[in-house]
């Protein structure tokens, strides 16, 4: 169980301190998303936390009132609808648009991500059939606990 412990603090201390805060520098904020197996209501799950997907890295200029994304995989690109105050503290809105669901219904929905002084949240309003995203966003320290201990359930038969 020790080497456990020693792996976990050899992690941290390897990928650095910004990713278990989220803060990569000043100007930059990190989010953990994790899947929720149950419903997510803001931030907190109400079930029990799943699978780790990607962080996301989100780097705000208020002097152009845009927000970048990186999406942790190379891919950057820029935020619509963005009202910025500072690094950590902005909002943006993508207006109404229509979705295709995986089972192929379609609906309408919009978008708002909101970082409120570095806490992230993404709130989809609907309408029609729309598949909900049970995404919760946590602390980096949670994240990688997860990432490191979480284990897909056995299907069932």
């Amino acid at each position: 169980m020790s080497i456990m412990y020693l792996w976990v603090l050899l992690l941290f201390t390897l990928d650095g301190l910004s990713d278990v805060t989220g803060c990569t520098s000043r100007s930059e904020i990190k989010v953990f998303p994790i899947q929720c197996e149950g419903t997510a209501i803001g931030n907190f799950c109400a079930g029990k936390l799943g699978e780790p997907s990607t962080p996301t890295s989100f780097k705000a200029i208020p002097e152009r009132q845009e927000v970048v994304e990186d999406d942790g995989h190379g891919n950057l690109h820029r935020l619509d609808g963005c009202v910025v105050k500072d690094w950590d503290t902005w909002q943006c809105y993508v207006d109404w648009h229509s979705v295709e669901n995986e089972d192929g219904s379609s609906g309408r929905e919009s978008v708002t991500q909101t970082m409120d002084r570095g806490s992230y949240t993404m709130s989809v309003a609907s309408v029609g059939p729309a598949d909900p995203s049970n995404t919760v966003y946590v602390p980096g320290w949670r994240w990688w606990w997860q990432n490191l201990t979480w284990k897909p359930e056995p299907e069932s038969r």
